[in-house]
C-alpha cells in the first residue's frame, strides 16, 4: 500500500530552521493564551514557561550565530512574553534568568556555559 505526498513550496517542512522556531512558538503562545482564556491557568503557566525557556535557548543561539534579525525577533517575544500576566506567576529565577540573558552578558556567559556543559547548545 502506497501513500500520496504532496510537497509544496513554502510549506513548514520545507521552510528554514528559523521560520519553524517562529511557527512553534506562534502555536504554544495560541495555546497558551486559550488555556488561559479558559480560566485553566495551571496549564497556561506549562506552556508559557515552555515558551520562555525556547526564547531564551533560540535568542542565544542567534546571538551566538550573529543573526541580528532573529535576535530582534526573540526579543520582540521575550517583551510580549513579560507583559503578559502569567508571567508574573513564573518562578522568580526562570525571570531573573530571563530578563538577565537578555540585558546583561554576564548571564548570557554563565547560560553559555552551562549549555556547552549539559551539551544542549542549539
Amino acid at each position: 500500500a502506497g501513500y500520496f505526498y504532496r510537497m509544496r513550496q513554502g510549506s513548514l517542512m520545507h521552510s528554514d530552521e528559523g521560520d519553524k522556531n517562529f511557527q512553534f512558538f506562534r502555536v504554544c503562545e495560541r495555546i497558551k493564551i486559550q488555556e488561559y482564556d479558559m480560566g485553566h491557568d495551571r496549564w497556561a503557566l506549562k506552556w508559557g514557561n515552555k515558551i520562555v525557556w525556547g526564547i531564551l535557548s533560540e535568542y542565544l543561539a542567534a546571538k551566538r550565530k550573529k543573526d541580528r534579525e532573529s535576535c530582534y525577533h526573540f526579543r520582540r517575544m521575550m517583551m510580549t512574553e513579560i507583559r503578559h500576566p502569567l508571567y508574573r506567576q513564573l518562578p522568580g529565577r526562570t525571570k531573573l534568568l530571563f530578563y538577565g540573558c537578555f540585558y546583561f552578558p554576564p548571564f548570557r556567559i554563565l547560560w553559555t556555559m552551562k549549555q556547552r556543559f549539559t551539551g544542549n547548545l542549539g
